[in-house]
């Protein structure tokens, strides 16, 4: 007596797994493969397959291995730790102004007084916060107002900055001396800078490059007029040069010389702490 098979086996879809197996198996192991490959562990992170033709896995592409399957692609959603900052390029067309006119039409827009009043000769403070407002770094209930005219005598700018989120860093050392390089400027660095008896100066550090120079963008005076302002992306200071950059040579003739007294740090402690900062300084108040 046979076998009697109380579920007819389903051969049709029995063979379609097998062949998808195989289709799977060519293209995770091409020929021209050889060896195993090894995947990052990042690479398992959500796994999503998806139909698609001739489609290039991501993450193989980046090992150099070619892979391509005719049906289907695997999509690796990788997870990636993503700046959430702007970049300079974003901040330098939101923020620079190589005329008066865009540069009175910013200060407007920022709106630090009242009745359309700003005026690009005065809106340092204002337009620092409002790149720091870029990067998340105002604190709550802070405007880009509170900044305007802003004088340590009185309080601000630190006082707007609460002790449980950011570090203050003071120096009476004059900039063109301090050593940078030993204590080097993060972007999101808010600075006050002393000047002379025609005023001080603050700005927002928007670059921090690879190469160690640092940049920021503030507004700057390119005449003897009231109206000879622009707003400019500057060097700060360079590590490799130590004459170089607004902090070592000034904003130039038409401008007090801001640093020389020495400068206001502060920073936010989601950055590098300041807890060596005493190594570096000079006299504080």
């Amino acid at each position: 007596m046979g076998f009697r098979h109380n579920h007819p086996f389903d051969y049709m879809g029995f063979a379609a797994l097998i062949a998808l197996f195989v289709i799977l198996s060519l293209g995770f192991f091409p020929d021209t493969v050889q060896g195993e490959v090894q995947l990052p562990d990042s690479t398992y992170h959500d796994l999503h397959i998806l139909s698609a033709h001739n489609a290039t896995i991501p993450f193989l592409q980046e090992t150099g291995i070619p892979f391509t399957s005719p049906a289907m692609r695997i999509l690796v959603d990788a997870e990636t730790e993503e700046d959430p900052w702007p970049t300079p390029q974003e901040i330098n067309e939101k923020y620079l102004c190589p005329t008066y006119e865009e540069a009175l039409a910013l200060a407007q827009k920022i709106d630090f007084r009242t009745g359309m009043t700003e005026h690009p000769s005065n809106m340092c403070g204002p337009l620092a916060a409002a790149i720091l407002e870029e990067f998340g770094l105002l604190p709550d209930g802070v405007t880009p107002a509170d900044f305007w005219l802003a004088n340590p005598d009185f309080g601000r700018p630190a006082s707007l900055f609460p002790d449980s989120e950011f570090d203050t860093f003071t120096s009476r050392e004059a900039t063109k001396d301090f050593d940078f390089s030993a204590f080097p400027l993060h972007r999101g660095d808010f600075l006050y800078l002393y000047g002379g008896k025609d005023g001080d100066h603050m700005i927002t550090v928007t670059e921090a490059a690879s190469d160690g120079k640092v940049y920021g963008i503030s507004n700057v005076r390119t005449g003897p007029g009231i109206n000879d302002f622009v707003v400019q992306r500057d060097l700060l200071y360079d590590p490799s040069d130590p004459d170089a950059g607004v902090l070592r040579e000034g904003f130039g003739r038409y401008h007090s010389p801001y640093g020389c007294k020495g400068f206001i740090l502060i920073r936010s402690k989601n950055q590098t702490e300041l807890s060596e900062a005493e190594d570096h300084s000079g006299p504080t108040e």
